[in-house]
Order: C-alpha cells, then sequence, then structure tokens
C-alpha cells in the first residue's frame, strides 16, 4: 500500500515552497518594504510560525547586517509575527506522527487498506451473503 503514499513529495514539496516564502518575507522590511504589506502577504501565506523557524530565519539572514540594523529588523519582525507564532513547535510533536516516520506511513497504509476493504469487499461480501441466502 505504500506505493500510493509518497512522503518525500509531502516533505519536500511542502516545506520548501514555506521556507522560500518565508525568507523573502523575513527580507521584506530589509528592502524598504512597508510593514503593512508585508504582514498582509505573511497572513495570506504562511499564517503561522514556530520559534523554531523564526530563530532560523533570523540565524541565516544576520550575516553580514549590522548590530543596530539587526535590531531594528528584529523589531519589525516581531511586529510581523505578533500573534501568529505556534505555541507548539514542530519538534514537540512525536515523531510518529510526522511524515517520512516508519509508524506514521504504517498508518497511511492502514487507512488505505480500510478504503480498500470498506469500497470493494464489502461488495464481495454482501454478495456472497445474498447468494447464500437464496
Amino acid at each position: 500500500m505504500s506505493e500510493f503514499i509518497n512522503n518525500r513529495e509531502q516533505l519536500t514539496t511542502k516545506n520548501t515552497d514555506r521556507i522560500t516564502i518565508l525568507k523573502q518575507i523575513f527580507q521584506d522590511p530589509h528592502n524598504g518594504r512597508n510593514l503593512d504589506v508585508v504582514k498582509a502577504h505573511f497572513d495570506a501565506f504562511i499564517g503561522k510560525i514556530t520559534v523554531d523557524e523564526i530563530s532560523q530565519l533570523q540565524h541565516d539572514f544576520g550575516e553580514g547586517i549590522s548590530t543596530a540594523e539587526l535590531q531594528r529588523l528584529y523589531s519589525q519582525h516581531s511586529a510581523l509575527f505578533n500573534g501568529s507564532i505556534e505555541k507548539e513547535s514542530y519538534k514537540t510533536i512525536r515523531p510518529e506522527d510526522q511524515p517520512g516516520h516508519p509508524i506514521h506511513t504504517f498508518k497511511l497504509e492502514n487507512q488505505e487498506i480500510e478504503k480498500l476493504l470498506k469500497t470493494k469487499i464489502q461488495i464481495h461480501l454482501w454478495q456472497k451473503v445474498f447468494l447464500d441466502s437464496l
């Protein structure tokens, strides 16, 4: 059943797009874009962000920028992400609930088997019961 589930595609496509958008949003205040416009863009395309994502973006973005400029940008980022920070980080989610983990794949396979049982095998079982009753 695992041929129906592509964990690599789930992980890479969604995360890559999200990271690209977040990097752009993170750089927009530095490039002089209006904070209200950046906030609207963030709300439309991202919505929620984790503390881990913010710290990683700040780490990646902070190289080669003066301390005063970083402080100004970080205060803008604080205003930008205010009310949008997820309380639970993706690292606190149980590993077995993350795509790609064997237990996660096993659960998805079981869901596919259950669908198969309900749609295809159940019909044959009803037919047998009906024919036996004749």
